[in-house]
């Protein structure tokens, strides 16, 4: 059981942070046998706060125009929203072949914080003092995309105005939305007790709108489906 007040970042500008005040609690239970090792894992967390945004304001100011604005402004508020997070691990290794597999859910009351589903499961097999593995993945949204559309029949500036408000807030309220799957292979070397060179290939495949987990320059994701390539070559060294 435990408190937190945290400024967590959300894009690479460190004025961009949101801030989340929460108090929660959680269990896990472990077994072991052989070969084969479980995890389950249980956390509950209730926000304590909510944060102020210009765009709340926004959609509040515009409510006498646009009578929905106020509904979709509590979207964003999180004070007394509460998150249950589920979490199943595996692992099988008998120092020629291994399996390592988990799966998560998050459930969330608050619609700015998606409810997500997590899984992946890797396999590999030991060959002296290298290790051939390859992995397959997902993260997806247990929701679809946001669509917000202003009222019609206003004449300019005020359509002009609110198009650009609900598009701001469509944007905003996907910011949360992870979506996507990958497959990667990979190749790791023990040269050394203590030293290890590792070389990995991935592919993933991303969602419209399912961005999240990827550094951009701004907040906004993209609104439509992508795909990367990632390459990465590490050394680890225990001391």
């Amino acid at each position: 059981y435990g408190k937190s007040d945290h400024e967590y970042p959300i894009t690479t500008s460190a004025d961009d942070n949101y801030r989340l005040i929460f108090e929660g609690g959680g269990t896990s239970i472990n077994w072991e046998l052989n070969e084969w090792k479980l995890r389950y894992s249980y956390a509950n967390v209730k926000v304590k706060n909510n944060n102020a945004s210009l765009l709340i304001d926004a959609l509040i100011s515009a409510s006498p125009l646009w009578p929905d604005a106020s509904v979709i402004a509590e979207r964003f508020h999180t004070k007394g929203k509460q998150f249950n997070y589920h979490q199943l691990g595996m692992i099988y290794d008998n120092n020629s072949w291994w399996l390592q597999s988990e799966i998560t859910h998050l459930n969330s009351e608050a619609p700015v914080i998606y409810s997500t589903r997590h899984f992946y499961v890797s396999v590999g097999r030991s060959i002296y003092a290298f290790s051939l593995y390859a992995t397959r993945g997902y993260v997806h949204a247990e929701q679809n995309p946001v669509q917000i559309s202003a009222p019609a029949g206003y004449p300019p500036p005020i359509s002009q105005q609110l198009n650009a408000l609900a598009a701001v807030t469509e944007q905003t309220l996907n910011n949360a939305r992870s979506s996507q799957d990958s497959f990667g292979v990979g190749v790791r070397w023990d040269f050394t007790s203590k030293m290890a060179l590792k070389f990995q290939a991935d592919k993933f495949n991303i969602d419209k709108y399912g961005d999240t987990l990827w550094i951009k320059s701004s907040t906004n994701l993209t609104p439509k489906k992508q795909t990367a390539n990632v390459i990465s070559l590490s050394l680890d060294v225990l001391f």
